[in-house]
């Protein structure tokens, strides 16, 4: 087979890969996850960290030193690698 065939053929299959991996964190948008924090992001007020599903999510919080602890997030966007979120509350430290 060509290589340029194969080419096509695995971004047809990556094009695919997104758009799965983008329904399936769509369908998660309102739900609330138990998230562990594992950083701070660069932005403001952004902190990122992984689900209890192991799946990472960033979302805003207006507290501080909050790194290592569990809170409350609910989905509010998606992208094919990544949920997007809001803070509900602490619910372990």
């Amino acid at each position: 087979m060509p290589a340029e065939e194969k080419s096509r053929r695995l971004a047809l299959l990556m094009e695919k890969q997104k758009a799965i991996q983008t329904a399936r964190n769509e369908a998660l948008i309102g739900q609330v996850f138990e998230v562990l924090v594992d950083g701070k992001s660069k932005k403001e007020n952004q902190w990122y960290g992984h689900t209890s599903r192991n799946q990472v999510m960033n979302f805003s919080s207006q507290r501080q030193e909050i790194l290592g602890h569990y809170v409350q997030a609910r989905g509010t966007n998606a992208m094919p690698n990544t949920l997007f979120g809001k803070e509900d509350e602490v619910i372990r430290q």
